[in-house]
C-alpha cells in the first residue's frame, strides 16, 4: 500500500531506517554487518527555530554524512539546501566498510551534483513494517527497513538524558543498559561533532563549554539498534 506525499514525508521523521540494499549500475551492495559496522541508516529530524522550520538529514556508516534538506510535497522528492557534509573521524578501518562507505556517500554526492533531486516512496507491508526506497537522478537506489526511533520501555531500557546549563554539560545516565552505547551529536547543518562508543555503565558527561550556543542533536544507539534521539539547546 503505497501513501500520498504528505503522509508519507510525516512518516520520514517516525522512524530509523536501515539500509536493506543499495543499488548501483543495477548492482546490488548489500550492507556489512559486522563489529565496525552494525548497521548503515538513513534518519530525518525537523524542528523549528525562530519561526522557520529546519529539516535534517543523517546518514551513518563509520562516519556520518548530513546536512539541511527541503521537500517538495506535491512529487515526493527532496533537496539539500545546505550540505551534503561528511563528518571526518577517521573512517572505517576494515578495507570492506571503507569501500561500502564510499558507495554510500556517494549515492548523495553524486546526486547533489547531478541535479540534487532526490525522489522517495514510502510502502507499508503486510506486516505493518515500512520500506523506504530513495532514488537519484540516474536510477540508482537505496532501500530501507523502518525502525521505530524509540526505546522499548518493557524491555526494562531507562536512560536519562539532560543538558546541565549550569556546567555546560550533557549528563546521560542508565540503570542497566548505557553500556556498548554509540554517543552522537550533531548541529543544524547535520554535521556530526562529537562521538563516543561506550563501553560501561558508568555516567557519561559530554562538556560542551568549548561549542557555539546553538541547537545540537544528540542520539544514543545500543548494539541491537534501539535509538534516542533528543533536541538541546547550548546556552
Amino acid at each position: 500500500m503505497s501513501l500520498n506525499s504528505v503522509a508519507q514525508e510525516q512518516m520520514l521523521f517516525d522512524d530509523l531506517w536501515i539500509l536493506e540494499d543499495l543499488v548501483i549500475d543495477n548492482n546490488s551492495y548489500l550492507p556489512p554487518n559486522n563489529e565496525e559496522i552494525t548497521y548503515v541508516t538513513l534518519d530525518f529530524d525537523s524542528y523549528v527555530h525562530e519561526s522557520i522550520q529546519y529539516i535534517n538529514l543523517f546518514g551513518s556508516t563509520c562516519e556520518t554524512i548530513g546536512g539541511l534538506i527541503e521537500f517538495n510535497n506535491s512529487s515526493s522528492n527532496f533537496s539539500f539546501t545546505d550540505g551534503p557534509y561528511e563528518t571526518l573521524g577517521g573512517g572505517c578501518m576494515q578495507s570492506q566498510n571503507a569501500i561500502y562507505e564510499g558507495l554510500y556517500f556517494g549515492f548523495f554526492y553524486d546526486n547533489y551534483n547531478n541535479g540534487n533531486i532526490f525522489n522517495y516512496s514510502i510502502v507499508i507491508n503486510t506486516d505493518n513494517s515500512k520500506t523506504l526506497t530513495v532514488t537519484s537522478f540516474n536510477g540508482d537506489q537505496a532501500i530501507y527497513g523502518s525502525q521505530t526511533l524509540s526505546i522499548n520501555e518493557n524491555e526494562g531500557v531507562e536512560i536519562s538524558l539532560f543538558y546541565n546549563a549550569k556546567n555546560k554539560s550533557i549528563e546521560i545516565a542508565s540503570e542497566n543498559q548505557l553500556d556498548r552505547v554509540s554517543i552522537r551529536i550533531f548541529n543544524t547543518l547535520g554535521k556530526q561533532v562529537f562521538h563516543l562508543n561506550k563501553n560501561n555503565k558508568e555516567k557519561v558527561i559530554i562538556n560542551l563549554q568549548e561549542f557555539a550556543d546553538g541547537i545540537y542533536f544528540v542520539t544514543l544507539q545500543n548494539e541491537i539498534n534501539q535509538v534516542i534521539r533528543k533536541r538541546i539547546i547550548k546556552y
